[in-house]
């Protein structure tokens, strides 16, 4: 090959009008494709591979043969897209004849410089519809037939270099190939490391973004927003993982759902199957139906503003509304006020009832045939079907703020602005009970699911709860600092949840009047509230213009663990057995409790110290507890049985901690005097003991291989090995409360007063990580099963998660009313069990592959708009 050539164009390329994205590819790699190193300098081989002729690119105006004809004279090769429609085409078949002559004419075999680059089809198909070979070529002799690059046998990358190393043709093809695969491989890993880069901060965009969002109120949108960004699979990322995004998505799912709606909610009433809602608002005259599980609007009925209820079996809503004052021919002033009843499916108007003093509430009956609801002094019921008032009940001397049937039909309650819940008969209408409800007037009645107890809102700040049959008030609940405007019994007559203008849901205990929760999230005055008929969600309505869904049971944020009657002592520690079902609790009182996950129910109580304990975990086969208490002893228990097998006695006094070793054949404990012993669990013999700091200590353990042991000093820590002796690592400035072993071995993890978390590397003692985000001090730390996480708990009263590689926190959990005593995860790691002096409490931890699977199916049917896409510049 001439180095010097005299072509105008390295390449022709021909091809059909079909084929020109492969046209369009072949040019561009022919034109920037470099020779490997090991070639340069050749006298024989060209510096470059431009320019290419193709068409579309080279083209000027004027007459086309006559340029295509001179960009055939002037080309060096002719590369061929061969195709089923460029074996039909003539002008590709005339461009291979043109180029052959051509070569004839300069005394030049052109056929050795055709090569067919094969991206469809096959040449010599026996089917006339699959040959790809233009007539020229399928024309030439045997000797002369052309070999080129097949796409479809090699891919297309072979295929190029195979058709380069023809035009090459004293280089090897192998050695032209491993060159090109390696710069491939080159381009794509820089390609995909700038896509990557723009996609990571993309992705920490969204987060902060999202985090703003739930600030705002409104973790609806900041899921919709975070899933744009989540990879979809962990394993197999389509996208990088950026831990932010991570930490934005638990942070928003963490905050139960809010739905930011627009406008403020008048009034809101959930399905019976709990699967939708319906809200009238304050100013766009419509009510609208919304699924529960994302939000989506089903239905919009354009209707005056006013009350709503979904009758039994979901298929009406009723609306009481009151419309503006007219002025009748006398010019008297009137408010045309009307119930209406509303196909919950397609907003068809079933019925129109008119009563000029209709206000407040209205209600279904049970059968869903009747309504209630009040006019003005006296209730009245009436028919669907007709609309015929069957009953009208007197009594009452002021305003009726709310009526509603019991659970049978056969009875209707009814709370008034004059003091008074009175109970009727539905039939007859006569009064059958009249309860004193407050001084102030009660603005809310209703009976429980049962129908055997009956709820009432006095008109200020208390929760009266009464015996239906009697009459009897049976509890005061008191709690909420502003007017309670709405309250509602759960499900399964065990709980009342109630909402105030003081912002907060509140969730009773009913049997004993006890507050069990106090939810916080909405910023303004808090409207409606309804339970989800699983009783495991809430739904409530706010000023705030948001709609929010509660988790309140297990796969909600937390579970308050039932204590034994009488136990208030400080709960020390509390921990999950190696299986994940049970939970062993330790306090300052005198006996150990183990707990069923499940159910939360009380399976043992273990009483045998004399003084308070300190320490209680299981043993590495769930089999046994061992204990650690002021008494200077060390009690191991049977579980099953509940009975002591074995007492140890420390020498040096109280025993602040006591751990299994990973074989359970051994147990380590920390003295008050700072004592750290290891004991045979079979004999009950103190095997070996060293000083660790006269200092209180509070904290030991073993490494998984049983053969180190990592204990807290004052302000250091400190290893001993059973080969090297005692090994110290840095400290912290304020004193160590607890320290553990990663579940490798290879890190020590410690917390401290000073409010940090430090991770260590047991090897060089070198300080890994300093965790800081706590404001008291950090009480306990604990590893996740696969290591990669540490979760803390402190006395400022939250629990968090760090990630171990980066140090940073993926979720704060905040919900005890107090200090935060000890925190670790269950043996799957997806939850964690905690404890802060007065309740143990378990929250949910979902793999974060779950929790985008399930975020993703929830959202499923509600992506971001494309106007959302653009605003968090998405596209």
């Amino acid at each position: 090959m001439q180095t010097n050539n005299p072509n105008k164009y390295f390449a022709f390329i021909s091809y059909k009008r079909e084929d020109e994205e492969w046209a369009v590819w072949f040019h561009h790699e022919l034109e920037n494709y470099h020779l490997p190193a090991t070639l340069n300098g050749r006298a024989d081989l060209p510096t470059e591979f431009r320019p290419v002729f193709r068409d579309i690119d080279e083209l000027k105006a004027g007459n086309l043969p006559e340029q295509i004809y001179d960009a055939l004279a002037t080309s060096a090769y002719l590369i061929v897209i061969c195709s089923p429609n460029s074996a039909k085409s003539k002008w590709v078949n005339k461009e291979i004849e043109d180029f052959i002559e051509i070569g004839k004419a300069k005394g030049v075999d052109n056929v050795r410089n055709i090569f067919p680059f094969i991206v469809e089809g096959c040449p010599h198909a026996k089917n006339e519809a699959e040959e790809c070979f233009p007539t020229a070529l399928l024309n030439l002799q045997d000797k002369e037939e052309r070999i080129g690059g097949n796409v479809n046998e090699s891919g297309r990358d072979m295929a190029f270099v195979k058709v380069l190393a023809g035009m090459l043709s004293d280089v090897a093809f192998d050695e032209l190939w491993n060159r090109y695969e390696r710069d491939k491989a080159e381009e794509e890993r820089k390609k995909r490391e700038e896509r990557n880069k723009l996609l990571i901060s993309q992705s920490r965009f969204a987060a902060e973004k999202a985090n703003k969002l739930v600030e705002e109120g409104d973790s609806y949108t900041a899921r919709r927003l975070l899933l744009e960004v989540m990879p979809k699979s962990i394993n197999n990322p389509d996208r990088p993982y950026v831990i932010e995004a991570e930490a934005a998505l638990r942070n928003a799912s963490y905050h139960n759902t809010a739905i930011f709606y627009g406008y403020m909610v008048y009034s809101m009433s959930l399905s019976p199957k709990g699967d939708s809602f319906a809200i009238s608002t304050y100013k766009n005259e419509t009510l609208k139906v919304l699924e529960v599980k994302n939000g989506m609007e089903v239905l919009s009925i354009f209707s005056n503003m006013g009350k709503i209820a979904f009758s039994p079996n979901g298929q009406y809503i009723a609306s009481l509304t009151s419309s503006r004052f007219f002025f009748d021919r006398n010019r008297n002033k009137h408010r045309s006020n009307s119930i209406t009843i509303w196909n919950a499916k397609t907003g068809a108007a079933i019925q129109s009832l008119d009563d000029p003093k209709a206000n407040g509430e209205v209600a279904f009956s049970p059968d869903g045939k009747r309504i209630v609801y009040a006019s003005r002094n006296t209730i009245k019921i009436r028919t669907i079907e007709s609309g015929v008032i069957l009953s009208t009940f007197e009594g009452h001397t002021d305003s009726i703020r709310y009526v509603a049937f019991g659970p049978d039909g056969k009875r209707v309650v009814s709370a008034s602005a004059d003091g008074t819940i009175r109970i009727w008969d539905a039939t007859t209408g006569e009064q059958l009970q009249c309860l004193k409800g407050g001084k102030y007037g009660v603005s809310y009645a209703q009976y429980s699911p049962s129908g055997k107890l009956i709820l009432s809102i006095d008109h200020g700040k208390t929760i009266l709860i009464w015996d239906a049959a009697t009459g009897e008030q049976l509890q005061c609940l008191k709690g909420h600092t502003d007017i309670v405007t709405c309250a509602v019994f759960s499900p399964d007559e065990k709980r009342v949840v109630s909402v105030s203008d003081d912002k907060t849901i509140r969730i009773w205990n009913i049997a004993n009047g006890e507050q069990l929760q106090c939810l916080i999230g909405h910023a303004d005055k808090v409207g409606f509230v309804g339970w989800c008929p699983d009783g495991k969600r809430i739904i409530s309505a706010s000023k705030d213009r948001t709609i929010r869904f509660w988790d309140v049971e297990p796969q909600g944020q937390q579970l308050s663990m039932t204590r034994e009657s009488g136990f208030s002592a400080r709960i020390t520690i509390a921990t999950f057995s190696p299986d994940g079902n049970r939970i062993v609790s330790a306090s300052l009182g005198k006996s150990i409790l183990i707990w069923d996950v499940a159910t939360r129910d009380q399976l043992k109580c273990l009483k045998g110290h004399d003084v308070f304990f300190k320490n209680a975990t299981f043993s590495p086969d769930g089999k046994r507890v061992v204990s650690a208490s002021s008494d200077s002893t060390i009690r191991i228990w049977d579980v099953k049985t509940g009975l002591q097998l074995k007492c140890l006695k420390e020498p040096s006094g109280e025993v602040r901690s006591v751990v299994y070793s990973t074989d359970g054949e051994r147990v380590v404990s920390v003295s008050r005097r700072g004592i750290v012993r290891i004991w045979d669990v079979e004999t009950g013999i103190g095997i070996m003991s060293f000083q660790g700091d006269e200092a209180p200590s509070y904290s030991a353990c073993f490494s998984p291989d049983g053969k180190k042991i990592v204990y807290a000093l004052y302000r250091a820590v400190a290893i001993w090995d059973a080969e090297k002796g005692h090994i110290y690592l840095g400290g912290h400035f304020g004193k160590i409360l607890a320290v553990t072993f990663s579940p490798d071995g290879k890190q020590v993890a410690s917390a401290s007063e000073d409010n940090t978390i430090k991770l260590w590397d047991i090897y060089n003692g070198r300080e890994i990580q300093s965790m800081e985000g706590h404001t008291d001090s950090v009480n306990s730390v604990a590893f996740s099963p696969d290591g990669k996480r540490v979760v803390s708990a402190s006395d400022d009263r939250s629990i968090r998660i760090w990630d171990v590689e980066t140090g940073m926190e993926i979720q704060s959990i905040h919900g005890h009313s107090y200090g935060v005593e000890s925190a670790s995860f269950s043996p799957d790691g997806k939850q964690i069990v905690s404890s802060d002096g007065r309740d143990i409490r378990i929250w949910s931890f979902p793999p974060l592959q779950d929790l985008i699977d399930q975020t993703r199916e929830r959202f499923k049917d509600r992506p971001l708009t494309q106007e959302e896409r653009e605003q968090y510049y998405l596209e």
